[in-house]
């Protein structure tokens, strides 16, 4: 199929400007109509307004009331020819959403009807300026057949509302604020609702509404407590008040991503909002809660000032993704959720730099904004940001967000305008820091240490270096690079305090006096900047960081280390250290920060493992990391078991305290199976039989199924029956068969067969593909036949969902790193695929990209 690739050189605003929109719907019982009334002023030359739109059925088009029957109309774009200066537009479609599976423009989603525009989903509503430069102050009139549609809901404030004839029912909502189409909603539905309100720090009462299918509005109090917790933080922290008088949300089963944070009507994914112990794990409160504060931040950051084009992306969400950040670690435990955020990017963000996807948090091109959703974007993006308040501290940052609200409020901005801010409230010169906007790959720091024991001088030259970009050069690009450090000795005392250090050329020596003992350097604290870096320790070294950074971070880090030097080693050797089992018999005794030794046990991941070698080798570390874990139970069998018991709670509470215990219970158990499985599986049939909430639950499940316990038929089949009419509990049980050994097609086809699955929702997709292609072994399987099932199940979703089948179709990102024979098999499916006539944008980009990397 021919690319169409869009290039940020060559953006140019748009001839013409709609400033105002009248938008009526009218929904019927197989389709809708649409009316669409716009004040436009031409801003060019161009006598010929083109606007886009897809899958419209159009029946007319007007201007200043009179007919226009001269216009051009192809598959994409309506081009009506016009040389007035300002116009009424009016444009008549029809569409159907009752057969709209893409989960993009207005669809269905069970029995309701709502929207999704981001990123271009408006042109599947009417014909428009669909793009983020074009705001306009919206005007929304909904009619519908008022026994099946009794909530009529748009962006904004409802004005006006009233009975029509044949049962039908009409509401208009008028949004004051200038806003892209992209941020336009509506919905359709019969629905439960919980209300609520907020009370601003100016004394206004805010009303606030969360709909959910009907018997399931409890469910939603999880997601509302949320919900004042960040508006409150919000005025708190950044002086940043509502300004609508209704905030709604709208749990739909039925959804591409998260959620939305559409003006004033924020749609989410239901696995977003409902939650309580009976059907939601630790992490989901967890997510719902970060969730829900990152979608109403947007109000300000993405809604208020939103972007210029999609090039500039993470001028909201990387923005908003460090002030969720932010709002969790101020609410909950910092040190933990640093942790969190920096194994995205390592695990996650760092993989994706290493793929043919890779690209810098402001891409020069793609063929679809689409597959540009990426944790390089959102993560990344939010870690450069974080970088600038590192470097400028809380109170210039401050000023700078003042100073971008000030001058860009009701605009459409580039990232260079928020930088250009926080040079203006803070003084501090970013020029050289704006390389991180552009440059692609994870950088990397080399640390060369020295120290002189007769003059007691410590040196660190420190090198760094950038991976030959494929979107824009690296060549001769020099980071500014802020690293915090401090330097202990083996027995933790400080002997340089903690500073941050500004690496700002492509070589620095930085020299510290009066380090009189070996000293053990702890470098980039807190994780201060996305880098990778490289020094040479031994495991002894990395043991006593360990045991005595006060760094969590750093600990965390060291301890990873450990892991996967211990496993990756064990390829070759067949043996692990017995100091590595001593230091966390040690660990594991320190019980005063719980949430922290949680995170301190997590092994890294078969993916993450394979990362650091040059080929994967898929079967050599699964059976590498099989072997540390029975090492590990059987060396510390009895401190693990002591743990499990010891850390049973009877009442359940999500806080992080508990979350901790639930955790580390689920680790020890899995250890002690490892060790022993005829002596543990009791006490994980137990735990599921006896659980009181999800959680354990989930956990014992998934531990008897992973050891292939006596009781595990019994308790899958038991799960499934008790809740295969729970949808959002169901994803759990279809995610949880396909992460099992020996995963192969039959199985795959047996599950999606089933009733429960619906082969087009999203949440079922990522479910049970998204955990199949994290099943290395057997997503990897050596006959190729992993490969072929996912190429095969890609190609079906593209043609109803192309947006979610090229997210998922970045399983194959890792071809490059794969052995001969498995890269072999897999190029030859990505090419045949390529070669499909019907195959989407969306898809061919992603797949396009690992091909032509691949040959």
């Amino acid at each position: 199929m021919q690319e169409n690739t869009t290039y940020l050189k060559n953006y140019t605003p748009h001839p013409f400007h709609i400033d105002r929109v009248h938008l009526h719907v009218d929904i019927y019982a197989d389709h809708a109509l649409v009316n669409a009334v716009s004040h436009v002023k031409k801003q060019g030359e161009e006598n010929f307004l083109e606007l886009t739109g897809t899958q419209l059925e159009l029946l007319a088009v007007e201007i200043n009331g009179k007919a226009v029957h001269n216009y051009e109309l192809d598959e994409k774009v309506l081009r009506i020819p016009t040389d007035l200066n300002e116009f009424t537009l009016t444009i008549k479609n029809k569409i159907n959403p009752y057969q709209n599976f893409s989960a993009e423009g207005f669809y269905i989603s069970g029995d309701i009807l709502c929207t999704q525009c981001e990123a271009e989903g408006f042109r599947r509503i009417t014909y428009y300026i669909d793009r983020p430069d074009n705001m306009a102050t919206f005007t929304c009139t909904l009619s519908a057949d008022k026994t099946k549609f009794p909530q009529l809901l748009a962006n904004g404030d409802a004005t006006d509302r009233g009975e029509l004839e044949n049962n039908r029912h009409f509401v208009t909502w008028v949004d004051p604020f200038p806003k892209p189409s992209y941020l336009f909603a509506m919905v359709a539905a019969d629905l439960g609702v919980l209300k609520d309100q907020f009370t601003t720090r100016s004394g206004k009462n805010i009303n606030l509404e969360i709909y959910v299918d009907h018997g399931r509005e409890q469910q939603a109090q999880h997601a509302m407590d949320a919900l004042k917790k960040s508006m409150l933080w919000d005025e708190k922290r950044f002086g940043l008040e509502y300004d609508l008088n209704t905030y709604m949300i709208v749990a739909a089963e039925t959804f591409n991503a998260g959620a939305m944070e559409n003006k004033g009507l924020n749609i989410f994914n239901a696995a977003y909002v409902l939650a309580d112990q009976e059907i939601a794990e630790d992490h989901d409160f967890h997510f719902i809660e970060r969730v829900i504060a990152h979608e109403y931040f947007h109000n300000w950051t993405g809604n208020r000032v939103t972007c210029r084009d999609w090039f500039q992306l993470t001028l909201k969400e990387g923005l908003t993704v460090f002030r969720d950040q932010e709002f969790t670690s101020d609410h909950h435990s910092r040190s933990v959720k640093r942790i969190d955020d920096a194994s995205i990017i390592r695990d996650v963000q760092f993989k994706e730099d290493t793929s043919p996807m890779k690209h810098p948090i402001q891409p020069l091109s793609y063929q679809t904004i689409d597959n540009f959703y990426s944790p390089t974007v959102y993560n990344k993006g939010a870690e450069v940001i974080r970088m600038i308040h590192t470097i400028i501290g809380e109170e210039k940052f401050q000023k700078g967000m003042q100073a971008y609200f000030q001058e860009n409020d009701g605009k459409a901005v580039t990232t260079e305008q928020f930088v250009a801010a926080m040079e203006k409230g803070s003084g501090e010169n970013l020029t050289q820091f704006r390389h991180w906007y552009h440059q692609c790959g994870t950088p990397t720091v080399h640390v060369t240490p020295q120290w002189n024991a007769d003059t007691q001088q410590y040196s660190l030259t420190m090198t760094q270096s950038l991976p030959e970009g494929n979107d824009r050069s690296n060549n001769d690009v020099v980071l500014d690079i802020p690293i915090k450090m401090a330097v202990f000795d083996r027995e933790g005392k400080v002997q340089v305090p903690e500073q941050m250090l500004r690496l700002q050329e492509n070589e620095q020596t930085f020299t510290f006096a009066q380090v009189t003992k070996q000293p053990v350097l702890s470098i980039n604290r807190n994780f201060t900047a996305p880098i990778k870096i490289e020094l040479e320790e031994n495991i002894t070294t990395r043991l006593s960081q360990l045991t005595h950074d006060d760094d969590p971070f750093c600990k965390f880090d060291a301890a990873q280390t450990v892991y996967t030097q211990s496993i990756l080693q064990y390829r070759a050797t067949k043996l692990f250290d017995n100091n590595v089992s001593q230091a966390f018999s040690a660990l594991l005794q320190q019980t005063q920060d719980l949430p922290l030794l949680a995170k301190l046990l997590a092994v890294p991941t078969e993916s993450t493992l394979n990362e650091h070698l040059e080929t994967y080798d898929i079967d050599g570390v699964h059976t590498a990391r099989v072997a540390f874990h029975q090492w590990l139970g059987t060396e510390l069998y009895s401190q693990w078991e002591s743990l499990y018991h010891s850390l049973a709670q009877e009442e359940y509470s999500h806080d992080m305290l508990a979350s901790a215990k639930r955790l580390i219970r689920k680790k020890a158990l899995a250890y002690m199976l490892y060790a022993n499985k005829d002596k543990a599986q009791h006490l994980a049939q137990n735990q599921f039989e006896c659980a009181n909430n999800m959680t354990d639950k989930v956990h014992a499940l998934s531990a008897l199924l992973w050891h292939q316990a006596d009781f595990a038929q019994q308790a899958n089949d038991g799960f499934y029956n008790t809740y295969k009419n729970n949808t959002l509990v169901l994803n759990k049980w279809f995610g949880l068969q396909a992460c099992m050994p020996m995963v192969d097609a039959k199985i795959l086809d047996q599950l999606r067969s089933m009733d429960t699955f619906d082969a087009k929702n999203p949440n079922k997709l990522r479910a049970l593909y998204g955990s199949f292609t994290a099943n290395l072994t057997s997503f990897h399987h050596a006959s190729g036949q992993g490969y072929q099932y996912m190429a095969d199940r890609l190609l079906e979703i593209d043609q109803f969902n192309p947006s979610v089948a090229g997210r998922l179709a970045k399983c194959f990102g890792a071809i490059q790193k794969l052995d001969p024979a498995r890269k072999s098999k897999l190029l030859n499916i990505l090419k045949t695929m390529t070669g499909k006539e019907s195959i989407s944008t969306n898809l061919q980009e992603v797949i396009g990209s690992f091909v032509k990397a691949a040959s």
